[in-house]
């Protein structure tokens, strides 16, 4: 199954690396990174400090797993997400071989371009955070973060930097750079979903469709996708392809035959399974837009312009 997005194109299951969004704090700027002298420095509160090259981490036992990628700012529709297979080593044995100090209660990413970000210790010491080096089978390139980056589950791109060279085991807290500017400190991905086709005000022929989209809840996972073709009177259930596990966004469709020529307001809403659900958009206010502190849940509207079937 594929989705389509604007444009009509078919959107894959796996987002191509080129297609990837790309977000930094310096509007685009990618910091200059050798591998032959780049080393990743593991210190702070720990009791046996170290630095590794890149040939070193990729000797380590390899993992490989697909996971979505969104960032916080992603507003309702917004196509700053998506799904790839990242390839790498677990964290976990590297914390372990540093020894953590018992007065460390955070651990802070440092990265090339002077961005840093900061989690809890019992976090990073889970058995699925992935320092990864390469993407979708190929090197990670510059722009997402060569030589390399961490995936954490469940948690906006905001706590995942990329061109990572340093963890400092600390004694909270430690605000990082968004989260210095009011962003959420914990991030976590909040239930959200997108209508995909029909596109937005697009001259649709009437007839029976097939309303695409695609949904996200994290580590929570989704319940149910519901699609509204009236503004959020009634609800019909989506049915759902979901990937290999929670973490990688499921594609959604629902059929829908118009009655009549007309503009249709269409919604589209996740519940996830701590019963948690999307709301309306408009819900929430912030002068920084909805996606602001802690990511949008609201749901993506659009207008469904449906014309008569030619002849």
């Amino acid at each position: 199954m594929a989705t389509k997005e604007p444009g009509g194109r078919l959107r894959p299951f796996v987002t191509p690396t080129a297609e990837l969004y790309v977000q930094t704090k310096s509007g685009g700027f990618v910091p200059a990174t050798d591998a032959g002298s780049w080393r990743l420095e593991v210190g702070g509160l720990v009791e046996r400090p170290f630095s590794l090259s890149l040939d070193e981490i990729r000797a380590l036992p390899a993992m490989e797993e697909m996971r979505t990628l969104e960032c916080i700012g992603n507003p309702a529709g917004g196509d700053l997400i998506g799904n790839i297979v990242w390839q790498g080593t677990r964290l976990k044995p590297l914390l372990e071989r540093a020894g953590l100090q018992s007065a460390a209660d955070e651990i802070v990413m440092y990265a090339a371009d002077d961005y840093h970000t900061a989690v809890p210790k019992d976090l990073l010491l889970r058995d699925d955070i992935l320092l990864v080096y390469a993407m979708n089978g190929t090197e990670l390139p510059k722009d997402h973060g060569y030589p390399l980056r961490i995936s954490i589950p469940g948690r906006y791109g905001q706590k995942q930097p990329k061109w990572l060279t340093r963890l400092e085991a600390v004694r909270g807290p430690h605000l990082g750079y968004y989260e210095q500017q009011g962003w959420s400190n914990e991030a976590i991905i909040r239930p959200n979903s997108r209508i995909d086709y029909p596109v937005d005000y697009d001259a649709t022929p009437q007839g029976e469709l097939v309303v695409r989209g695609i949904g996200m809840a994290g580590e929570a996972g989704i319940e149910s996708i519901e699609v509204s073709f009236d503004d959020g009177a009634t609800w019909t259930p989506a049915r759902l392809v979901r990937g290999p596990s929670n973490l990688v966004w499921t594609f959604w469709e629902a059929r829908w035959a118009p009655e009549k020529p007309a503009r249709y307001p269409l919604l589209a809403r996740v519940s996830d399974r701590d019963g948690k659900t999307q709301k309306k958009p408009g819900a929430s206010f912030s002068l920084l837009g909805p996606a602001f502190p802690d990511g949008t849940n609201e749901m993506h509207r659009i207008t469904a312009y449906i014309v008569p079937a030619s002849s």
